[in-house]
């Protein structure tokens, strides 16, 4: 319905076949408008082509084009009644311009007069405003819970990262203080089998003693002969002087990675001369078996190159140092650390070690190309106090987890 304000009326836009407002226009060659579809249907239905109103003939069946002008008029004349139709009150005619909040509905003055006397009422700007604001405020609502769920769901993932690898850490400190244990247990074991041979040799010996002391106080000289040719004939014994005991400290971890990231930490505290990192599968796992010492004088370096990625202390005739293991060794100035913590993160090809009670970062091996599981490595050395122990922890609190 158009308001009183108009300049133009409905009927100036209507096709006179549908009595409606143009849709999509055209112009026949006699000046006359037309929805497209109506006109081609009337003439789909005619033997002639020929104009409705002034039934001007054609005989050849026109090409109709879009009348643009009064295409655009028409949209607009559209637009603009269903605009009124919207605001425009059905009841009384009028603009719609407040809002009924008791049955939540748009009302125009009258409204208000008659059938919505006794309601709550306020104006349409302010009851948009307040939408406005309640929508707001719902977004923001949803937005925290959002948040929540992540925050939440973040929480749960890194407490079972933390919690399986707490669990790795302690399995991984079982298995090296049984594959410890193990050692010291084989090397007491051979300790007691040279305490045994060396006591039958002491024995041996003071037996022979014994039988030179009453040979020497015998007159029978033939027997003096015959029994001091085979008590005096050395005896059959090792050279103790080569014969040493140690239990070795040269550990490689059971439990490979091969993704990920791991972390370990090894406690340094009382020893001047140690080594600790990780080492790839392809290693000689016979250096599980031999000292530090042996593994070096083996000829298999501790340097990436060597499938190993270490940091250690060295001792030196003129003081200890603290070295990468490169090619060549980085010399590392550092405070002397009490545990050393070792990160590894297989796809980003790094290896970091960290002190951990200062929390400060040691060295760096970045830019591997891992293709092989690894393996935690670390070498003991030598210890200044009585503290045989090695201890593997986890510390949840350090900025490389």
């Amino acid at each position: 319905m158009a308001s009183s304000s108009s300049l133009l009326s409905e009927d100036q836009f209507q096709c006179s076949i549908c009595r409606d407002v143009f849709t999509v226009p055209v112009s026949t060659p006699c000046g006359h408008n037309f929805c497209k579809a109506c006109i081609s249907g009337y003439w789909d239905t005619t033997s002639q082509s020929q104009c409705p109103l002034c039934k001007h003939t054609f005989y050849i069946r026109p090409e109709l084009k879009t009348n643009t002008t009064l295409r655009d008029v028409a949209d607009h004349f559209k637009r603009k009644r269903n605009l009124e139709d919207r605001i425009m009150c059905k009841k009384h005619n009028t603009l719609l311009e407040l809002f009924c909040r008791t049955d939540q509905m748009c009302v125009c003055q009258f409204c208000t007069e008659t059938d919505h006397k006794t309601h709550h009422i306020v104006h349409l700007e302010e009851e948009c405003g307040e939408r406005k604001r309640m929508q707001k405020g719902w977004e923001i609502k949803h937005s925290v819970e959002l948040n929540k769920r992540d925050a939440e769901r973040e929480i749960t993932d890194s407490m079972q990262v933390f919690t399986d690898l707490v669990r790795s850490i302690e399995r991984s400190q079982a298995e090296l203080i049984e594959v410890v244990e193990e050692k010291q247990e084989a090397a007491e074991k051979r300790a007691e089998g040279f305490i045994k041979e060396l006591e039958q040799e002491i024995n041996e010996l003071l037996r022979r003693s014994t039988e030179l002391k009453h040979l020497s106080h015998t007159e029978d000289h033939l027997q003096l002969l015959q029994s001091s040719l085979s008590l005096c004939t050395p005896p059959n014994a090792k050279n103790w002087s080569e014969i040493s005991i140690h239990t070795d400290r040269c550990i490689l971890g059971k439990e490979g990675f091969s993704s990920g990231r791991f972390y370990y930490e090894v406690q340094v505290k009382g020893r001047n001369c140690w080594e600790l990192g990780v080492a790839r599968e392809s290693i000689d796992r016979s250096i599980e078996r031999t000292t530090f010492e042996v593994l070096l004088d083996s000829g298999l370096p501790l340097t990436p190159e060597g499938g190993f990625w270490t940091v250690g202390q060295k001792y030196k005739f003129y003081g200890s140092t603290y070295e990468a293991n490169t090619s060549p060794s980085v010399t590392l100035t550092l405070e002397t650390p009490q545990k050393v913590g070792v990160f590894v993160d297989y796809e980003e090809g790094q290896v970091s070690f960290y002190n951990v009670e200062t929390k400060a970062h040691i060295f760096s091996f970045t830019g591997c190309n891992f293709t092989e599981k690894l393996y935690p490595f670390f070498d003991c050395g030598f210890y200044d106090n009585n503290d045989p122990c090695l201890h593997l922890n986890h510390r949840g609190h350090l900025p490389i987890i």
